[in-house]
């Protein structure tokens, strides 16, 4: 079984997440299909994952698209772009509507 799960935030952490589960594979049984960041647009986002001053290149093929981010053969994510409400910890529901909802990460890094 397949988790599907949502990334909110796509700063370094955030990429770095996205990153590990294209390391794992498909047989993981993670699949990325939305992500939440509303301060950058899907061409940065694409750069930003495919070089990284730590990470490296990444060796798959990185793609933006009009609402995400393309990785390899068809696997992409939908980039949504809300504010978090404040003292709200989620999304609502329906944000995520399009893709992830069983499993969501929350990226902090401070």
């Amino acid at each position: 079984m397949t988790v599907r799960v949502g990334i909110n935030g796509y700063g370094r952490i955030g990429r770095s997440f996205h990153r590990a589960i294209l390391a794992r594979g498909r047989d993981a049984g993670v699949e990325l299909v939305a992500v939440n960041d509303p301060f950058g647009d899907s061409e940065t986002m694409a750069f930003l994952l495919k070089h990284d001053s730590v990470g490296g290149t990444l060796h798959h093929e990185v793609v933006a698209g009009g609402d995400g981010v393309l990785v390899g053969a068809g696997r992409g994510a939908v980039r949504l772009g809300q504010v978090q409400p404040a003292g709200k910890r989620m999304l609502p529901a329906a944000d995520w509507a399009r893709g992830a909802r069983p499993a969501a990460g929350e990226r902090l890094g401070a």
